[in-house]
């Protein structure tokens, strides 16, 4: 791992962010002329993982995809290089917390969020994802993006209440350069996967909509709708859930969202919303109907910033 303020090409690695099995991440500074400079958060590929394990053609695919995607509510990607053979990714640096951190902060402090806080979230969560899949190609074609990867860590919420979406490294697209996985594989993060990911089955829009109301729920209950000791065995709870305590847990802390939610985890997708469209109609009717009765996010992160930046987590 380098040092921090570690010269690497033309960036200055100021902060250590986190890592992963593959992966190291990095706030930095892109230098350029007459003192310019520009905070990017910098995603370094270990160089075995480069050499072994296909990580190397998943962040080709991740910059590819980035590279095409231009929304305020998606995490904009800058360049994708290498140093001296170390492959990275510059990304847009986010100044805040992931959905993950917030949750987590509420459960160790028992508190909930507010109606207004879990809508704003969702509703630029919709926005962002939305916009993903309907990007289209240099001939207009759909690319039929599926993020696969969906979850509170995969959210950034920035310190003015700026909603992102980020981690493009597992997504299914046309225009992929690369097959990184087989049809029959599942990729993603378990807890958050829809039953069909779960069977490795041919994946669309509505599986990335399965994801989504797990994030609900989370936002909720600051637990997923389903847990185990294992991936395997919390695969299996996706596939045989316990949905009536799913539902009344979520019903006794907010009761109006609770349509939503089943319309976004029904296990048949034919039964689910078939577009993240329709979601956000939905939510941006719910927040329209509650008016100023309730704390909006950047009033809620306003109140909660000192205890926030107390835990000391802030990532990309």
């Amino acid at each position: 791992m380098p040092e921090e303020n570690y010269e690497f090409g033309k960036y200055t690695l100021d902060q250590f962010l986190g890592a992963g099995a593959t992966s190291e991440v990095y706030q930095a500074r892109l230098r350029g002329a007459l003192g310019f400079e520009k905070l990017v958060a910098l995603k370094l590929i270990h160089a075995h993982a480069a050499e072994t394990d296909g990580t190397l053609e998943s962040l080709v695919n991740e910059a590819h995809i980035g590279a095409q995607l231009r929304h305020g509510n998606v995490v904009q990607t800058y360049e994708f290089d290498e140093v001296e053979g170390t492959y990275y990714l510059a990304m847009e640096f986010i100044d805040g917390w992931s959905v993950e951190q917030i949750i987590q902060f509420c459960a160790e402090a028992k508190i909930g969020l507010p109606l207004g806080v879990i809508l704003d979230a969702m509703i630029a969560i919709c926005a962002g994802l939305d916009y993903a899949h309907n990007l289209r190609d240099q001939q207009g074609e759909l690319i039929n993006l599926v993020h696969r990867d969906l979850k509170p860590a995969n959210i950034m919420i920035g310190r003015q209440g700026e909603v992102k979406v980020l981690d493009f490294g597992v997504a299914k697209t046309t225009i992929n350069p690369y097959q990184t996985a087989m049809n029959n594989v599942a990729k993603g993060t378990p807890a958050y996967m829809s039953p069909e990911q779960v069977q490795g089955q041919r994946l669309d829009r509505r599986s990335d909509i399965f994801s989504l109301g797990s994030i609900l729920y989370e936002l909720v209950t600051h637990t997923p709708p389903v847990v185990g000791n294992d991936p395997i065995s919390i695969m299996q709870s996706i596939l045989t859930p316990n949905q009536e305590q799913i539902r009344m847990l979520f019903y006794q802390l907010q009761p109006q969202l609770l349509p939503i939610l089943d319309l976004c985890r029904m296990p048949n997708p034919n039964q689910r919303f078939q577009t993240v469209k329709q979601i956000e109609i939905e939510l941006r009717k719910l927040s329209n109907s509650i008016g100023s009765m309730n704390m909006n996010l950047h009033q809620w992160l306003e109140d909660h910033r000192p205890f926030l930046d107390n835990e000391e987590a802030r990532l990309f």
